[in-house]
């Protein structure tokens, strides 16, 4: 049994970055959204704080 969403995405940190990015089908990708510019989009090896500030939604 799982308690994932079957539409989801995880974000793994590890050691002060974003370690991995995969949706809850097991796919692996680079960034997150897929289509969004980097300067907006969640990726791998983005430190804490740049993931920080691009999720904050105050």
């Amino acid at each position: 049994m799982t308690s994932d969403t079957p539409n989801g995405v995880q974000f793994e940190l590890a050691s002060g970055k974003v370690k991995s990015i995969r949706l809850n089908n097991g796919t692996q990708l680079s960034q997150w959204p897929q289509t969004a510019d980097l300067q907006k989009a969640i990726a791998t090896n983005d430190p804490l704080e740049v993931l920080y500030k691009k999720i904050d939604c105050t």
